[in-house]
């Protein structure tokens, strides 16, 4: 049985889907056939990827976001570079934040203007794999790739039936006010993960404790985590993390490899994204700096 059928998902709605991606190849053959009638295929370099992907029924779980499951997470990236050969595969670990360093490389432009341009982006160009993609390693062009999540929508769902049942009644959100129906802002929806080719190490922690952790204590004492083999559990089903004993210098090399890609894509993690700022009260321990 298909795994969105064990979550209730209708045949009506697996077809949505499917035809949904049907028709975005529809939309990219039409890209890729104007090219062709102009005469531009030749001379253009296309990239295909996607902002994320569907859970689709694993983990007993629909859609994307609140996790850092593969499913989510793993998305295409295809470049199509008329000076290579295509039909190649790689191994090697990329992010989004690559995208913008690598196309800037692959410009006409002097090497000064690139390195201006390029100066203060976090990303990597990974422009130097596309020659021979299939002999890059995983940590060719970054040895991890960083995952943050802060969504307070998906934060409580008790408050969400509670609130979406009072919303359907006139005066709903007056109503909510009324109930002093809240959120539970301590649990653990907040998310930092990094995958380094081989191991998923992920921290789910509430906002209201934003942590960068520095000992195996303070990780599980702010953090539901998570530590995948995928070279040997590929569907991310035996958690490492629940055995901290055995695994602890894994799980303490997984962290450190974490807050370091923090530190130089992010910055202070300190909730200053969310209401309130940096004054918001989102922070748990002293190990993140104090802006």
């Amino acid at each position: 049985m298909s795994p969105w059928r064990t979550l209730g998902v209708g045949a009506s709605g697996i077809t949505f889907y499917l035809n949904a991606l049907r028709d975005v190849d529809r939309h990219i053959m039409t890209v890729l056939d104007e090219l062709e009638d102009r005469g531009l295929a030749d001379n253009t370099i296309v990239i295909l990827t996607s902002d994320h992907g569907e859970l689709g029924g694993a983990h007993q779980m629909t859609g994307k976001g609140s996790s850092s499951y593969r499913e989510q997470n793993n998305v295409p990236l295809i470049v199509a570079h008329p000076a290579y050969a295509g039909g190649k595969r790689c191994q090697a670990v990329t992010t989004h934040l690559d995208l913008a360093p690598t196309l800037i490389s692959l410009t006409n432009a002097s090497p000064e203007k690139k390195a201006a341009i390029t100066k203060d982006l976090p990303g990597k160009d990974f422009s130097s794999v596309l020659a021979a993609p299939e002999q890059a390693r995983v940590d060719t062009v970054r040895d991890g790739q960083l995952y943050c999540f802060n969504m307070f929508a998906t934060l409580d769902g008790n408050f969400l039936q509670k609130a979406s049942v009072l919303l359907k009644q006139p005066g709903g959100a007056a109503k909510i006010k009324e109930s002093g129906l809240r959120p539970d802002m301590m649990k653990r929806g907040a998310i930092r993960s990094v995958f380094d080719g081989r191991y998923q190490f992920t921290r789910y922690f509430s906002p209201k404790q934003h942590n960068r952790p520095a000992s195996i204590e303070e990780l599980f004492e702010f953090n539901d985590v998570e530590l995948f083999d995928h070279q040997n559990d590929p569907h991310e089903l035996d958690n490492l993390a629940m055995d901290r004993q055995k695994n602890a210098d894994l799980l303490m090399t997984m962290n450190a490899k974490l807050n370091r890609l923090i530190d130089e894509e992010v910055g202070e993690d300190v909730g200053q994204m969310l209401p309130g700022g940096v004054d918001g009260g989102w922070v748990a321990t002293p190990a993140v700096h104090d802006l």
